[in-house]
């Protein structure tokens, strides 16, 4: 920084920066959505300590976004982690004591199936029905009051498909 405006490049100072290349390493993200993030995104904006563009707060420029992010490394980033991670730790130490984390875990054993294509299907069209029978219900839509016969008919379609798969394959 030396020689350097302490506020960062036009439009930009040096927190707004950081928040900006954290968001952009962590979701491995390019550019275009980093803007898209930075300008509409509510709790990104509030973290850059910048009101929302709709309540006229500021917005930022795409070449803005890219010219001072690019900046901001990993080894940057790395070196700003660590250091804010002692100062924690300085924070939070009591007297010669270790900071201890402790877990608790459970094993569990569940019977999880592998989706495929068809029951991922079968789950896309029970979850519709469901959607459906509730706006039904709410908004007294006609037409809708058979979604358990779809549903049934569209498990034996199931069925039906798994079983002549095979079949097929042979011929």
């Amino acid at each position: 920084m030396k020689g350097k405006k302490r506020t960062g490049r036009k439009g930009l100072d040096l927190w707004h920066i950081l928040v900006l290349g954290v968001v952009r390493m962590s979701l491995g993200t390019n550019y275009d959505r980093l803007l898209d993030l930075s300008n509409n995104h509510m709790l990104i904006r509030q973290v850059m300590g910048i009101r929302p563009v709709c309540e006229e707060g500021k917005e930022f420029a795409y070449t803005t976004i890219h010219d001072n992010v690019i900046l901001l490394n990993e080894q940057t980033l790395e070196k700003i982690n660590t250091i804010v991670v002692k100062a924690g730790h300085q924070i939070l130490k009591k007297k010669e004591e270790k900071l201890a984390i402790k877990a608790d875990t459970y094993v569990l054993e569940a019977n999880v199936h592998f989706p495929s294509d068809i029951s991922l299907l079968l789950d896309s069209a029970r979850k519709c029905f469901d959607i459906i029978e509730d706006l039904g219900e709410n908004y007294q839509i006609k037409g809708w009051r058979k979604t358990k016969v779809l549903e049934r008919r569209v498990e034996e379609t199931k069925s039906h498909s798994v079983k002549s798969l095979p079949e097929r394959r042979e011929k």
